[in-house]
């Protein structure tokens, strides 16, 4: 609907900005997590959320107006929510729960959200950014890595069990 209506008022419209997310594109199966995800990454939703994420950028795409997509990695800033990813993974370690005590392996992407906030306002402005999409992500870094920067310890190497892993239910 929001399409259809900004599609009525083109004219008035210089560019459709959507807010996509990560989970758009996931990681494809089999994926060894050993490298940031790109642009040019296979778009493998894993989620309901990343699915109807996916769908929306089609929908977009194919809607004639002119547009930017940004796909965030994980968003972090000073006022996090209670139960961000973040915060819980430092609850994890701090209350020394059992899923801190493993080495994960993997990396991903964080980004601070004054940087998604430049982003934003840069793909605005720039007429370059029309008609593309962009990943928008900053540091890498492993759970492993800021499991260690909460609290410092010896974990228990899991990296045998990747292929498994990313089925794992963790919340």
């Amino acid at each position: 609907n929001l399409l259809k209506v900004s599609s009525e008022t083109i004219e008035n419209l210089p560019k459709f900005v959507f807010i996509s997310s990560i989970a758009a594109m996931d990681r494809a199966f089999g994926d060894n997590c050993n490298s940031q995800l790109k642009e040019e990454s296979i778009d493998a939703p894993t989620t309901d959320y990343g699915k109807t994420k996916k769908v929306a950028e089609n929908k977009i795409k194919k809607s004639g107006l002119p547009f930017v997509i940004i796909r965030p990695a994980q968003v972090v800033g000073n006022t996090m929510r209670h139960k961000s990813h973040f915060s819980v993974f430092a609850q994890w370690v701090l209350g020394n729960r059992i899923m801190s005590w493993f080495s994960w392996p993997g990396i991903f992407s964080v980004v601070d959200v004054e940087d998604l906030a430049s982003a934003i306002f840069i793909c605005t402005e720039s007429k370059k950014a029309t008609n593309n999409l962009y990943l928008c992500g900053g540091h890498h870094i492993s759970l492993n890595c800021f499991f260690n920067e909460i609290k410092e310890s010896r974990r228990i190497n899991i990296s045998f069990l990747k292929p498994i892993l990313r089925f794992a239910p963790f919340t």
